[in-house]
This record gives structure tokens, sequence and C-alpha cells, in this order.
């Protein structure tokens, strides 16, 4: 796990850079911050240990113009439950208890910004 909290601590730092990226490349960016929940997902124990990655996460987001909800969020939960479940129903009900369980990170970092 250390090693990929490294990983996730360096694409964090990058994301703070996301503005400066070229636009072609800003995709790339998205698509690892969504893998990058999945790995903080499958590497802590419960809902508690990963708030405060997501929070960054969702911040980031903010920052960046970026719909954390939409464009990381959701294909993050679709990407855990098609990769740990089989079941479609099973699949459905895990991504709506994900959203549910995180999006509020995004209003706690609103919150926190203004």
């Amino acid at each position: 796990m250390t090693n990929q909290l490294d990983k996730i601590h360096l694409l964090l730092e990058t994301m703070k850079q996301y503005a400066a990226v070229p636009i072609p490349k800003q995709a790339d960016l998205i698509k690892q911050l969504t893998f990058m929940m999945g790995a903080i997902y499958t590497n802590t124990n419960n809902k508690a240990d990963r708030i405060s990655y997501y929070a960054n996460i969702s911040s980031i987001c903010q920052t960046n113009h970026i719909d954390y909800v939409n464009a990381v969020l959701i294909p993050a939960g679709n990407l855990i439950a098609k990769t740990t479940l089989s079941d479609v129903t099973q699949q459905q009900a895990f991504i709506d208890q994900w959203v549910s369980d995180y999006q509020e990170v995004a209003s706690i970092t609103k919150k926190k910004q203004h």
C-alpha cells in the first residue's frame, strides 16, 4: 500500500498543475484520478480512511473546474463494481451506494472554500 500511496500523492501533486497540462492530456489525468479512487478503495479498510483522499481529489476537481461526481466519482464506482462484482443488480446497488457515500465529499469541499 505504501507504494500505492506514493503514486497517489504524486498524482495529486501533478493535478495541482492541471491547468498547465495540454488539453489532450487533461483527459488522461482525469482517467488517472478515476483509477486512483479505485486504488484507494481497494487499499483502505473503511469509509473514514478514504474520506481525506477523496476530499483531496474533490478539491482538486473543484479548483480545476472538473465535474467531480460525473467525471471522476461515477466512473470510479463503475470501474470498482465491474471488477469486483459479477451480478449487474449488485453492481448497480454498489454504484448507487458509492455515489451516495462519496458525493458528500464534494459538498464538504465546497463549504470549506466559501
